[in-house]
């Protein structure tokens, strides 16, 4: 009886220890959740908004714990994912069979495979300084011509302030054997090359994240309209869409900053910023701004006026990619998702060589 006793309570013991290291491990993870029972062995889990604020920027602090009925800690091992738009470009051969003009309308004529599909033209002139609304038309049989786009603005800026070049016809999938531009011009165009592409671009969910602050400020001294944005909370974000209330032509650079660091003084905080994206806030292109994704809670965007009036801004849209971890679970258990360490390092599990 006293051995079965002391069986017991060392069982009972081990138990203890085993159930001490599983939560142990957990211990040193700030946040712990459930994840909702798998009911396959691979199961995909979208990583919600608010576990941004309480990662390391590097997302290298999540782990998979699993606690089996027999109070053994297995861990799970995962693949980390962002969801990213993939785009491929396809450059379609051609043929420019005719260069011609009557007056000052001038045509340019191309031949494709009739079976490709476009929806870009991509053109480059030797010109600067013009501006001309393209007609983009498309044929079978250089007899009937179908109108695909008209008043496509395409232009050339250069001279001390600016060296901008916008040149691209885009337009909806067209499938013909020829396509045609014309335009009127003061000066004969001198067409340098011509690209014919067909652009694929996957649709993807991305977040739209909620701005709590915005201000916008001009400095007359140095020229420039800055806008400061705030969001709810550290969020990944990949892209910001300006929009424009002003109804005039503009050309202006931009550049986006973030910030990541701030400075307490005696009154204030003053915050650190570094730059994501620089670019051309231009009425002839959208005004979205991507790039690599960045963790951020407070944003500034800075518009050069050189001497012009400064843009009337209107919405702005913050946006970022889903991240999400597909996760192989092997056992029955209950399993959590732990998070919160600074100190932690990238798992290395096999599963990363067999995507």
């Amino acid at each position: 009886m006293k051995m079965k006793t002391q069986l017991i309570n060392r069982t009972i013991i081990v138990l203890l220890f085993c159930f001490t290291i599983s939560f142990g491990q957990m211990n040193e993870f700030s946040f712990k959740r459930n994840i909702l029972e798998p009911k396959d062995n691979w199961h995909k889990i979208v990583l919600p908004e608010d576990i941004f604020s309480k990662i390391s920027p590097s997302l290298s602090d999540f782990k998979i714990y699993g606690i089996t009925n027999n109070s053994d800690t297995i861990e799970a091992p995962y693949i980390l994912n962002e969801l990213k738009a993939n785009t491929t470009v396809k450059e379609i051969p051609f043929k420019l069979i005719n260069t011609s003009n009557k007056d000052n309308e001038y045509f340019f004529t191309f031949e494709t495979n009739p079976d490709e599909i476009i929806n870009q033209i991509k053109l480059d002139f030797s010109q600067n300084n013009f501006d001309w609304l393209v007609k983009l038309e498309g044929s079978q049989n250089l007899t009937d011509w179908f109108t695909i786009k008209e008043n496509c603005r395409i232009l050339s800026i250069n001279n001390s302030d600016a060296n901008y070049k916008y040149t691209n016809l885009i337009f909806s999938d067209s499938k013909f054997r020829y396509y045609r531009i014309q335009f009127n011009s003061n000066v004969k165009p001198k067409l340098l090359s011509a690209v014919l592409l067909k652009e694929i671009t996957e649709s993807i969910i991305v977040r739209k994240y909620s701005i709590t602050k915005s201000k916008t400020e001009i400095n007359k001294s140095i020229k420039q309209t800055i806008v400061e944005i705030e969001l709810q909370s550290v969020f990944p974000i990949s892209e910001i869409k300006l929009a424009v209330n002003s109804k005039y032509d503009y050309y202006r650079p931009v550049t986006i900053q973030v910030a990541t660091d701030s400075i307490k003084t005696q009154n204030e905080l003053n915050y650190l910023y570094y730059n994501v994206s620089s670019g051309i806030l231009s009425s002839f292109e959208d005004h979205n701004f991507d790039f690599e994704t960045v963790f951020a809670k407070k944003m500034k965007v800075t518009i050069d006026n050189n001497d012009n009036e400064p843009l009337e801004i209107g919405n702005i849209e913050v946006r970022g990619n889903i991240f999400e971890l597909t996760a192989r679970f092997d056992k029955e258990a209950v399993y959590y998702l732990i998070y919160g360490n600074r100190n932690a390092t990238f798992p290395r599990y096999d599963i990363e060589n067999f995507i």
